[in-house]
């Protein structure tokens, strides 16, 4: 990366370090002899503190059991621009040390094996890099504190090994500009975790395992031009939709092609999904008067062309429009919609719904006509429809409707049909390969001898697609043996003879009709054999002028 000043940080477990970019001393330095102008060693606390400014002035030829007391380590205004750490071997007993007061830009070794090293120090020294080893011998190391140097880049590697450590201190003299976090099993992020680094211009917080990241947390970065936000776990929600905006901070992501949805929707790219999201919410029906919900119950790859040219499941205006995927997939999303407009006193359908919506829940309303299905093209496709409990009376305007031959789902129950047209539902039902279930229970049916056979006939031919018989009863009727009776189980006898009051009327017009003509064709044929054997004419030509 072409930057003027590079920093590059990279923590080996944000959940077991604590990071803190602050000037907090974790110890006083060593004074006096640091602070003064003297050049020399001093051995203190009964042999277990040394410091020496400048250099070791030949401590090494202390006895060999003196250097084994010693615990603490300092040096100051050391004399070189380099140190070298296997100076440090000596001192196979030290647990803390301390390097500050100087002008060092590197170190010319790693660390040596230092077993008993917990605390290291070597701020405000001017270094540059660090080797991905250099701590790596020094295995119990609990605080690491590097703050106040010139480094250009920052191995998260160099924490690898130290299962101990859980404190480092980075911070830095320039403004940082870069921040790796990758690969750490991070789960969640503060939306100002960022806030006071507001010079950063690149951010790689990728392989991790964040649910979901809030846009507020690229907020007050004027000079970010990067991030790296690749993941295989986010909850693809709402929260995420700033993932798919042209603008900032959407358009920073240099990976959101890498991106993947976990829950709801596994193996998708966030990006395709969050534009769909945002379609939908669009065109959503949330506002006055119908205050309904929209959600994005899946979004499934589209088939290659020539499949559906194979294909015989659904007719071809069945197929709904495409979302075109720009993320992972490697064809077309198909996005499956439900719109619950449910218990919100409508007294009517919705006039728009989302492209590709194919479930509609309307239930608990007041909901009187559903021409819409008719005449309303956002409802072609519609393959589940619920209307439970609306005052609806009679379905007879879909009769022939092209959507009865497509639905898949219709449930009508506890609404106010008396009756419905069965020969054209039966008619409709034949043509209709997705058909899985019409619920017609709680209803007022009429039962009289004219619509309760054919009905029940549609019944059994159906029983598979009708799974609630049993709540599919006579309307209250005067007749005890037919109220509130399932349709199902009554007998036509009783039917037509509960209906008797209806039927005797008729039955005598037609035998009035019969006798009328009978009497015609008896008259005949005695005018006939008047005629022939008398001539004589019958009575009603005699009159005729």
């Amino acid at each position: 990366m072409e930057l003027g000043i590079l920093w590059s940080i990279a923590l080996c477990s944000l959940a077991s370090l604590i990071f803190r970019a602050t000037s907090t001393k974790l110890s006083p330095e060593p004074g006096g002899l640091c602070t003064s102008s003297v050049y020399r060693c001093d051995i203190r606390s009964e042999a277990r503190r040394l410091t020496c400014a400048g250099t070791l002035h030949g401590v090494h030829a202390f006895p060999h059991e003196l250097h084994n007391r010693i615990r603490f380590l300092s040096l100051c205004k050391w004399y070189q621009n380099y140190f070298n750490p296997e100076l440090l071997r000596l001192y196979n007993k030290i647990e803390k040390f301390t390097l500050s007061r100087s002008i060092i830009t590197r170190l010319v070794y790693d660390f040596p094996p230092l077993h008993k090293l917990k605390v290291i120090i070597m701020a405000n020294l001017d270094l540059e890099d660090l080797s991905t080893t250099t701590f790596h011998s020094v295995p119990h190391l609990r605080v690491l504190d590097i703050r106040g140097n010139k480094f250009l880049t920052l191995s998260s590697a160099m924490l690898d090994n130290l299962p101990d450590l859980h404190q480092v201190y980075l911070e830095g003299k320039a403004p940082y500009q870069v921040i790796i976090m990758a690969n750490l099993d991070l789960e969640d992020l503060s939306t100002t975790t960022f806030h006071s680094v507001p010079h950063l211009r690149v951010l790689d917080i990728r392989g991790n395992k964040f649910l979901t990241l809030s846009s507020a947390m690229l907020d007050n970065l004027p000079d970010l031009h990067q991030v790296y936000l690749e993941g295989k776990e986010y909850m693809c929600k709402d929260e995420l939709l700033w993932i798919a905006d042209d603008s900032r901070p959407g358009n920073l992501i240099l990976d959101r092609h890498e991106m993947v949805c976990g829950w709801k929707y596994p193996g998708l790219g966030v990006e395709p999904v969050m534009r769909i999201l945002k379609k939908m919410n669009a065109e959503c029906p949330s506002d006055p008067p119908y205050h309904c919900m929209c959600m994005l119950d899946n979004a499934v790859e589209n088939l290659p062309p020539e499949s559906l040219e194979n294909s015989e499941t659904l007719p071809s205006q069945e197929l709904p429009p495409l979302i075109e995927d720009t993320g992972r997939s490697s064809g077309n999303l198909v996005p499956i919609i439900t719109v619950d407009c449910s218990y919100r006193k409508l007294n009517r359908l919705p006039d728009k719904l989302p492209d590709n919506t194919t479930t509609v829940l309307a239930q608990g309303n007041q909901i009187t006509d559903i021409s819409l299905l008719l005449t309303n093209q956002h409802y072609s496709h519609i393959l589940d429809l619920i209307l439970d409990y609306n005052p609806i009376k009679s379905i007879d305007r879909l009769e022939g409707a092209v959507w009865l031959q497509t639905f898949r789902n219709l449930s009508l129950r506890g609404n106010k049909l008396t009756q419905l047209p069965t020969y054209a539902l039966d008619n409709a039902l034949e043509r209709n390969p997705n058909v899985n279930h019409i619920y017609l229970g709680d209803n007022p049916w009429k039962c009289d001898c004219r619509f309760t056979p054919g009905f029940q006939d549609l019944m059994v031919k159906y029983e598979s697609v009708i799974p609630d018989p049993m709540n599919i009863r006579c309307a209250v009727n005067e007749d005890p043996a037919i109220s509130q009776q399932p349709i199902r189980t009554l007998s036509k006898s009783l039917i037509c003879s509960s209906d008797q009051s209806n039927i005797q009327p008729l039955l005598l017009l037609n035998i009035g009709l019969l006798t009328s003509i009978m009497f015609v064709l008896l008259k005949f044929c005695y005018d006939y054999i008047m005629y022939k054997k008398f001539g004589q004419l019958p009575w009603i030509i005699t009159i005729i002028p």
